[in-house]
């Protein structure tokens, strides 16, 4: 049964797990050996429990968790949309073949992200490289995002912290089950071709504790109901946290 998952997922105002209300994507889980290892706390925010999982699995042992996930969200889309109710362990199968050396279940190698976090801070790009930190957010259906570019000494060259309200409108196809809904990743290949302008690029996922700055950019966007913009003379509001940043 889906039914804990859907309720969760879409109607918010609980803040615990959707994954602990779902006994399908629980029964899928377990399949993998993780019933209550990635599951005993709560968490507020989807990425809070992502990276406490980057914590207990090595990156191998986290893609096939995404892997699963995915595949336990289009079993449930099967479910609502096309009338298919797909056993767990099917489900699970199906998400093991996609796999070449499927290993979920090993807790034994080293995890991505250590037990405890050390203290992180900004780490400057290489010389004649930019360095573009971006954060981004959706709370409310209002948008924000803070972007900041450095230069290879660490010179704040420019920075934008925007506000964009949005409606988010899937919730009625959803309920009335008019229509899937599908994720598409266009956007991210036009986002790889324009890389491909600049003589090397590198994108990388990094912890918040690294990306101190434009988080508060885009708290500042949010709280003040504005868009900010600035080139190397920025305002007093950042000053002090991209000196502690970059010490």
């Amino acid at each position: 049964c889906w039914e804990g998952l859907s309720e969760v997922w879409w109607r918010g105002g609980d803040h615990h797990s959707a994954l602990k209300k779902c006994l399908k994507a629980l029964a899928i889980l377990a399949l993998g050996g993780l019933d209550g290892q990635l599951l005993d706390n709560d968490y507020e925010r989807c990425i809070d429990w992502l990276e406490d999982a980057m914590r207990v699995l090595d990156k191998k042992a986290f893609e096939d968790l995404i892997r699963i996930l995915w595949n336990g969200w289009n079993g449930r889309n099967n479910a609502i949309f096309r009338d298919k109710d797909e056993d767990a362990g099917v489900i699970w199968e199906r998400a093991k073949m996609l796999g070449d050396d499927f290993r979920i279940h090993n807790l034994t190698i080293k995890p991505i992200l250590p037990l405890t976090p050390s203290p992180q801070k900004w780490e400057k790009p290489p010389i004649d490289f930019v360095k573009v930190n971006v954060d981004a957010v959706v709370v409310d259906n209002k948008t924000r995002f803070g972007v900041v570019i450095c230069d290879c000494d660490g010179f704040i060259l420019g920075g934008n912290g925007h506000l964009q309200v949005r409606l988010c409108e899937l919730g009625q196809p959803f309920l009335k089950h008019r229509e899937d809904i599908i994720i598409l990743g266009h956007r991210i290949k036009e986002v790889r071709g324009m890389l491909e302008l600049f003589t090397e690029a590198n994108v990388q996922w990094i912890g918040r504790d690294r990306n101190k700055v434009v988080d508060i950019l885009c708290s500042l966007a949010l709280n003040n109901h504005c868009n900010l913009s600035f080139a190397m003379e920025y305002p007093n509001d950042i000053h002090n946290c991209i000196i502690l940043d970059s010490c």
